[in-house]
């Protein structure tokens, strides 16, 4: 859905919550990543940067 929100409406404990935003939008976080990993130069760089804060 471009312009607009995508709606998920769940219950359940943390973990059954996380999974369920995970299992509906998985494709959607990937297909961004990969998109950057394209686009930004030097990618890794950045990721081995971040690692203390993960």
């Amino acid at each position: 859905m471009q312009g607009g929100f995508n709606i998920l409406e769940v219950t359940g404990d943390y973990t059954q919550v996380g999974s369920a935003i995970g299992k509906k939008f998985k494709d959607t976080v990937q297909k961004r990543i990969q998109l950057r990993r394209e686009k930004i130069p030097n990618y890794s760089s950045y990721l081995d940067r971040c690692q203390e804060y993960f």
